[in-house]
């Protein structure tokens, strides 16, 4: 299976309908690459002023999503890494909490910690977002599903979870 691109932002892979693509072209030096902000606006200030205490500027930090998740400030922390935290793909929060989906879509096994967790984390980020400005829901569904670059003459993808599954979890030991 592979992506066969088109113009614009828009790539179609086969088989999985369209997958929105963003090309940030060639991005040699020192880049921040985050994920998971998790409502967490505290923390995203502190990455951020770390971030600009290196010499590293928004147009070089990169967000593999999930913007909004568990903590207190999913508006306030959407709001931060919109304005300084540069490029950010979709994560499935953002996709979900776009959609005014009923829940995250991260596939938790049912009864698990993180399901108990999502059940009270999601509905709080939903109900913020759907009263929320409305520029910020487009925000969340203007992300890119890819954000592809080069740097230092290589070439790479930035994904969130796996390219045919963006909620998945990728680790170390994992078969692929």
């Amino acid at each position: 299976m592979g992506i066969i691109w088109g113009s614009g932002k828009k790539a179609k892979e086969i088989g999985m309908g369209e997958l929105a693509v963003e090309d940030l072209g060639t991005r040699d030096g020192d880049l921040l690459l985050y994920g998971g902000p998790y409502s967490n606006v505290q923390a995203a200030r502190a990455l951020f002023s770390w971030a600009d205490q290196a010499g590293i500027a928004p147009e070089r930090r990169i967000c593999t999503g999930d913007v909004i998740a568990y903590s207190a400030d999913p508006l306030a922390t959407l709001d931060l890494v919109a304005t300084e935290g540069g490029v950010s793909i979709a994560g499935n929060t953002e996709k979900q909490l776009a959609a005014g989906a009923e829940d995250c879509g991260c596939g938790f096994e049912d009864g698990s910690a993180c399901d108990i967790l999502s059940k009270g984390w999601y509905p709080h980020a939903l109900k913020a977002v759907l009263s929320g400005d409305a520029r910020q829901r487009e925000w969340l569904a203007a992300r890119a599903d890819i954000a592809v670059l080069s740097h230092h003459k290589k070439r790479y993808a930035v994904i969130h979870g796996g390219v045919t599954d963006i909620a998945r979890f990728i680790w170390e030991v994992s078969p692929d």
